[in-house]
């Protein structure tokens, strides 16, 4: 048995604790990194597994383009709401 690192945000694991730390900030489940699969617009389209995932108000998003933070359009409430009591708590000095 060896010990191995896993992504906080998906599945990844590796046994260079290091590498997983890099994985983590790139990660597309990141919600710091605002893309598609943790946005509250990306909704599957089809049905059961015959379907795919599209943005629901067709914008499209290339990886390459996350320079700035990820999409513009992103939005994701409950990811919002943890956020801001962080900041209350933070604001409030409870942390």
């Amino acid at each position: 048995m060896k010990q191995v690192w896993k992504c906080d945000h998906c599945s990844h694991t590796n046994v260079d604790k290091d590498e997983v730390k890099l994985h983590e900030n790139e990660c597309c489940f990141n919600e710091v990194n605002k893309r598609c699969e943790t946005c509250d617009n990306h909704v599957w389209e089809g049905y059961g597994s015959d379907g795919w995932y599209v943005c629901d108000i067709d914008e499209t998003f290339d990886v390459d383009d996350n320079v700035d933070g990820g999409c513009l359009y992103w939005v994701n409430e409950e990811w919002s709401k943890r956020r801001e009591k962080k900041l209350e708590r933070i604001v409030n000095g409870k942390v």
